[in-house]
């Protein structure tokens, strides 16, 4: 019994660290130039969360940005304005975020042992999100 308690409680640091905004649920569409609340949990006092594109064609995602980097932690939620620093929409419009402990030099090494990301949301520009509603109400 003591074995199954103790495997039990090694489990728990693993999930004290998560998203909720990026979370689970329906895929989120951020348009360009709003300001969103990233809501996450950590008990990390030094890390980064960078933005990454997800390229569902080639299985792979690219390092875009850090947009948030403290030594002050933890913190539980930061205010970001949308934007996509110059990664192409047109090749893939899936990004994620990914918290990694340390300085900036540990962001993108998966083998890292502090680390976690947020589910997938989509990035448009205002001018995509009219077209595709548009189009939308065509087909109705």
């Amino acid at each position: 019994m003591l074995v199954h308690a103790l495997l039990f409680l090694s489990v728990i640091p693993a999930v004290t660290s998560e998203f909720f905004s990026p979370g689970a649920g329906p895929r989120l569409i951020w348009k360009t130039g709003e300001v969103q609340e990233v809501r996450y949990k950590t008990s990390f006092v030094t890390y980064t969360i960078a933005l990454w594109q997800q390229n569902p064609g080639q299985g792979s995602a690219k390092l875009g940005p850090i947009i948030f980097q403290t030594t002050n932690g933890p913190n539980a939620k930061l205010t970001w304005l949308v934007q996509t620093y110059g990664m192409d929409l047109d090749s893939s419009n899936v990004f994620f975020l990914w918290l990694f402990e340390g300085d900036s030099s540990a962001q993108g090494n998966q083998s890292a042992p502090g680390q976690f990301s947020s589910a997938y949301f989509n990035i448009t520009t205002v001018n995509q999100f009219r077209v595709r509603r548009h189009k939308h109400k065509q087909r109705l």
